[in-house]
């Protein structure tokens, strides 16, 4: 199968390629905002109906008597012909496909399949012929190499996934040096007016529109005979 890969005209990732049936599917990052997502499926849904049946409901079949004949669908009809997925969505994909990839099977049980039967005495009793041995041993020979292959891949995503992972605990860092730098200004400008407005005085500079609330916040609660309030709370509050 080859896949040929692009961006659409709004510069997200596209990738296209016919599966088995020689149906036209695509691969497309979506412009979901909020959740990174994906399209997956089928480029056209190509609806079809037996020839037969096209006649009988009085339906054009372009003289085509038995068989597969288009289905003409008004434009306006909208069908769901790709999945949207996201991260958490592919990650529970995941086991069943690459179990399927490896084995041929969805059941990872497949995995301790001891090929029993591939034995002389079962192979004489069922009549197997020299050409079925060529076909099983080609297909033995594609699983090994698919195999093998799946392995490199492996390693390639693991230090693909390593030099990601060193890269989102760098931003980590980053984020939370910033969020303590945040909160510790925005409980000095809280504390500062809950302090002035139990002395009774008010030292107010020149602040942004959010200090000056909180400010103000600090005063209120202190007027009321509240205790300070914790960077939780005031996170919460203005969340």
């Amino acid at each position: 199968m080859e896949i040929e890969s692009k961006k659409t005209n709004r510069g997200f990732d596209y990738s296209q390629f016919e599966d088995s049936y020689g149906n036209k599917c695509s691969l497309q990052k979506s412009s979901s905002a909020m959740v990174d997502r994906i399209w997956f499926g089928v480029h056209d849904v190509n609806p079809l109906i037996m020839a037969s049946d096209a006649i009988r409901l009085g339906l054009p079949t372009g003289g085509q008597q038995n068989g597969w004949v288009p289905f003409e669908v008004p434009k306006e009809v909208l069908f769901h012909d790709r999945m949207h997925l996201d991260q958490d969505e592919i990650h529970k994909l995941m086991p069943f496909l690459n179990t399927f990839e490896d084995t041929g099977e969805l059941d990872s049980d497949y995995y301790n399949a001891d090929f029993n039967w591939c034995n002389k005495e079962y192979l004489d009793k069922n009549g197997y012929e020299l050409v079925d041995y060529t076909e099983m041993l080609k297909d033995f020979e594609g699983d090994v190499d698919r195999i093998y292959r799946t392995l490199t891949r492996m390693e390639e995503r693991k230090k693909n996934i390593m030099t990601h992972l060193k890269s989102i605990k760098k931003a980590v860092i980053s984020i939370s040096d910033a969020f303590n730098e945040k909160a510790e200004n925005e409980m000095k400008w809280y504390m500062k007016g809950y302090n002035d407005e139990k002395k009774g005085t008010s030292t107010i500079m020149d602040c942004t529109e959010h200090e000056d609330e909180l400010y103000s916040m600090g005063a209120d609660d202190a007027g009321c005979g509240d205790e300070p309030r914790t960077i939780k709370e005031l996170i919460s509050f203005f969340s």
